[in-house]
């Protein structure tokens, strides 16, 4: 949980953080009204179910909007026109 920034409590509900890894290339990249997909791969050395929240920040990471919460997908399209005003 965070406040202004700053992290004031945190649950690890497991000894290993799963590792994520983000397959999409945004790089130099400017959509106008079109759809696009992300997608990622992650594992998880406990062999856990995994599920996905898919925030997206137009500021450099001071604010976040949620795209999605529990997303059980590793491929996520979208419309432009969902995450106007930032980067992805």
């Amino acid at each position: 949980m965070k406040e202004n920034n700053i992290l004031k409590d945190e649950i690890n509900r497991t000894p290993n953080t799963p590792a994520i890894n983000t397959i999409t290339n945004f790089s130099g990249k400017v959509f106008a009204d079109e759809l696009f997909n992300v997608m990622w791969n992650a594992s998880d050395v406990d062999n856990g179910t995994l599920a996905y929240a898919i925030l997206f920040s137009a500021d450099n990471g001071d604010n976040y909007s949620t795209l999605e919460i529990d997303y059980n997908s590793t491929k996520l399209e979208l419309n432009d026109n969902k995450v106007k005003g930032g980067e992805i």
